[in-house]
C-alpha cells in the first residue's frame, strides 16, 4: 500500500509519463538544440555566454505561460514549474532545458577548446583557475540565502548554478592532476571501467532503484539501511556492467572470426 500511496495511480497515465521531463529526456533535447549549433558553426565563446545567460535568466522564466494549451506544454518542456502532486517530485519537468541546458553548453565549449588548443596542460590548468574563481563567485552569491539559490535542486538559481558549474570545471582540473601524478592503480582502473561502461550503469541502477520501491518504499528507510542499499547497488551495477562488457567483446571477437 505504501508504494500506491507514493505513487497516486490515478495520477499515471500516457500522457502523464509523456509529459514527465526527466535527464535523459533533456539530453536529447540539448543534443539537438547542440547539432543546430555545429550546423550553424556558433562561435564557442558564444557558446559559453549563452550558457551562462541561461543560468542567470531562466528563474524568470520559471512558471511562464500564455493560457495558450498547444504553446504552454512546449514551455512545460522549456521551464516548466507545474506541479504534479506527487510525494517524492514536486514538478512534471524534472529536468527542464533552463537552467539545465547550461551544463551541456558548458561542455561544449570546454571539449572544443581542448580540440583547437597545442598545450593541453595549460589549457587544463586555465579551466582549473576558472573553475575555481566560478565556484566561489557562487559559493558568495549563494551564501546569504542558500535555500533560495538551490531551491528543490531541479529549479537551481543563480548562485547554485554556478556553484555546481565551477565545481564540474575545476573537479576536472583536479581529476587530470591526479592521473598525472598518480602511478596507475586499481583504483583508477575500476574508475576507468565504470566510466567507460556509464550508460549501462546508469540504466542498471535506475532499474534496481525503481524496483526496490515497492520493498523499501520512498524516504522510509534508516540511514544504515540506506547505506547499506547504495553499496548493494554499487556492487550489482558494477557486476551487470563487466556482465554486459564480456558479452560485448565476446560478440566483436565472434565478428572478428
Amino acid at each position: 500500500m505504501d508504494i500506491i500511496k507514493t505513487l497516486p495511480l490515478e495520477k499515471l497515465n500516457g500522457c502523464t509519463f509523456l509529459t514527465i521531463i526527466d535527464i535523459l529526456q533533456l539530453a536529447g533535447l540539448a543534443l539537438m538544440i547542440m547539432a543546430l549549433i555545429q550546423e550553424f558553426k556558433i562561435n564557442k565563446y558564444v557558446v559559453l555566454f549563452s550558457a551562462f545567460l541561461i543560468s542567470f535568466l531562466s528563474p524568470f522564466l520559471w512558471g511562464l505561460t500564455l493560457n495558450i494549451p498547444a504553446a504552454d506544454q512546449i514551455f512545460e518542456l522549456l521551464w516548466g514549474d507545474q506541479p504534479i502532486g506527487f510525494s517524492f517530485i514536486a514538478n512534471k519537468i524534472a529536468f527542464p532545458i533552463f537552467p539545465w541546458l547550461s551544463f551541456p553548453l558548458l561542455g561544449m565549449f570546454l571539449g572544443d577548446t581542448m580540440k583547437k588548443t597545442n598545450n593541453p596542460n595549460r589549457t587544463f590548468m586555465y579551466f582549473g583557475i576558472g573553475g575555481l574563481v566560478v565556484l566561489l563567485i557562487g559559493v558568495a552569491i549563494s551564501y546569504n540565502n542558500i535555500e533560495y539559490h538551490f531551491n528543490d535542486y531541479y529549479h537551481s538559481r543563480q548562485g547554485a548554478m554556478l556553484f555546481m558549474g565551477g565545481f564540474v570545471v575545476f573537479w576536472m582540473y583536479i581529476s587530470k592532476l591526479a592521473t598525472d601524478t598518480l602511478p596507475a592503480n586499481k583504483l583508477f582502473d575500476l574508475l576507468f571501467k565504470w566510466s567507460k561502461g556509464v550508460t549501462n550503469i546508469y540504466v542498471t541502477q535506475w532499474i534496481i532503484i525503481i524496483w526496490s520501491i515497492a520493498f523499501f518504499g520512498i524516504n522510509q528507510s534508516s540511514y544504515e539501511t540506506i547505506i547499506l542499499l547504495i553499496f548493494t547497488f554499487t556492487f550489482a551495477s558494477h557486476f551487470i556492467n563487466e556482465f554486459i562488457r564480456f558479452r560485448q567483446n565476446k560478440c566483436r571477437i565472434q565478428q572478428e572470426d
